[in-house]
């Protein structure tokens, strides 16, 4: 967030700021939003594309107690991931681990297909250890409807904890992985972001 802020100061020296990430990206959105209010900035849009808040996140990195609790968690009530295809992500896992262990022993450049997952195992361990703090503004929430990971989840993904001024919820059609394509995403980002140029407050619509 705070390389984030850098790089859009350098455009963009002052607020307000208008915000937004998918997925990890509105965290890192999130806490820029809180970082430049502590900084007395203005910050008039803080867009979330599907993030889950700081509640399921927690619940989502925390560790299995025990060899049983392991195994029960292959199992998921929706039956969206199965114990196979689990154990095969782990499985590749261990292999890429043991290639870049070896990578590093000669000193050779990462080939391309395993920089993502050198990058993406960064960010997981980032998000681990990231702790959400209040942000007095209104945090705006698109939802993807169709994703099952969501489907006990409170509507506003847990970001009610932290956001002090609410959140305006807008639902819209997609899954977590194929959301930000979508052509409803756009129009209602774009009538989002036209209403608070126009000084209007989040309506806290649903938007199905």
């Amino acid at each position: 967030a705070q390389r984030y802020r850098a790089e859009i100061k350098t455009v963009q020296p002052r607020g307000p700021y208008y915000l937004c990430g998918g997925s990890m990206g509105g965290t890192i959105a999130f806490e820029m939003a809180r970082q430049y209010e502590s900084e007395g900035e203005t910050v008039a849009l803080v867009a979330l594309f599907d993030t889950s808040g700081p509640v399921i996140r927690e619940e989502s990195h925390a560790e299995p107690e025990g060899v049983v609790a392991q195994l029960a968690s292959y199992f998921k009530p929706d039956g969206q991931v199965g114990f196979l295809g689990r154990v095969q992500r782990r499985v590749r896992r261990v292999f890429d681990e043991r290639k870049l262990e070896e990578l590093k022993d000669t000193d050779a450049p990462l080939p391309p297909e395993m920089r993502w997952k050198v990058v993406e195992a960064a960010n997981y361990r980032a998000l681990a250890a990231y702790k959400e703090g209040p942000y007095r503004g209104v945090v705006t929430l698109f939802r993807a409807l169709d994703e099952p990971d969501h489907k006990h989840a409170p509507p506003d993904l847990t970001w009610g904890h932290v956001a002090l001024g609410g959140v305006e919820i807008i639902e819209l059609p997609g899954t977590h992985a194929e959301f930000i394509e979508e052509p409803a995403l756009q129009r209602a980002f774009r009538d989002v972001v036209l209403s608070v140029q126009d000084g209007a407050r989040p309506r806290g619509v649903h938007v199905a």
